[in-house]
Order: C-alpha cells, then structure tokens, then sequence
C-alpha cells in the first residue's frame, strides 16, 4: 500500500480529534486512495463511519475536545481509548490531558515529533507496527501504551509486548 511521507497542507492541530486521536497519524489520513481529511473536516466525501461518530457529534461536549465535557471520560471514550491502548500503544485519554496541560498547538508539534520515522522522515502510521515507507519499526517509546494510575497492575503491564499484548512465553527445552 502507498502512503503519504508527510501529511498534507492542513493545520496540525485541525488534525486533532475531539477525541483525542491525532488524525495525521491514522491510517485512513495516511493512505492514497480514499483518504479521510480528518474528523474535524468536513467533506461529503467522508465514510459515514466518521461523519456519523458518536463521540464527534456528542452534544454534551463543550468545545473542541472532550476534555471541556462534564462527563470527561465518557464510556464511549473509555472504551475507544481501551482499545487503542491495547492494539496499538495509544491513549486518547492521555493525549486529551496533555492537551489540557500544554494546549493544542503544542501538543500537535510533540505530536509531529513522535510519529516521524527516524529513519527517512515519514509520518509514522498509528495502526502499523512500522514505517509504511521504509519499513523502519516505530521506536519501542511508541508501542507501549503508557497506564493510567490504577489502570494496570504492575504485574499486568510488566507482563505486557507492544500493544498491550501479554508478551510469548519463552520455551525453557
């Protein structure tokens, strides 16, 4: 499959999700074919998996992202964010906190920083377990899903690979 190394003319941060994802780095956005312009864009050209988003459409949230909701997070965010934590080391939750605590802009840069592939500048897809471009596998930093306090015991995440996954079993023959 053809991706794109570097992610289209588009304000970083309107690449930010309300829910938190970083749209540049999905592999819809990325992709050359049918490529999504993101959640926060409008387009009638958009799968009707994104235009209809029940986290993007939520009436309760206030403002952007759904850290401003009252009921911050949701059990359709926690739910979204278990998932992704458990298959490819990303938390939606975490990046709507550090969006609260640093901003946006800031967080769309520390975000460009940590999807860029090492070795030939690409952005890094989410979803892939290494560089669509050069084939680079994503720095370990990226596989491992950081857990929120009480989240994870220490033995269940100790035990984790990347994505959250328990890691094999080593064969003692």
């Amino acid at each position: 499959m053809k991706a794109h190394s570097t992610v289209p003319r588009l304000s970083r941060t309107a690449l930010i999700a309300p829910c938190g994802i970083n749209c540049g780095v999905c592999l819809a956005f990325l992709r050359t074919s049918s490529r999504c312009p993101g959640c926060r864009v409008d387009d009638p050209r958009k799968p009707k998996t994104r235009t209809g988003c029940r986290i993007k459409t939520c009436a309760a949230r206030r403002g952007p992202f759904c850290i401003g909701c009252a009921d911050f997070p949701c059990q359709r965010l926690q739910h979204l964010d278990r998932r992704y934590r458990t298959k490819y080391g990303m938390s939606m939750i975490d990046n709507l906190r550090r969006i609260e605590a640093v901003g946006v802009r800031r967080f769309a840069e520390e975000e460009r920083v940590r999807w860029t592939c090492g070795a030939c500048g690409a952005t890094i897809c989410v979803h892939k377990p290494s560089c669509l471009i050069c084939g680079q596998r994503r720095a370990a930093h990226q596989l491992i899903a950081v857990a929120a306090p009480g989240s994870l015991s220490r033995k269940k995440h100790r035990n984790q690979g990347p994505y959250g996954r328990p890691k094999k079993k080593e064969c003692t023959k």
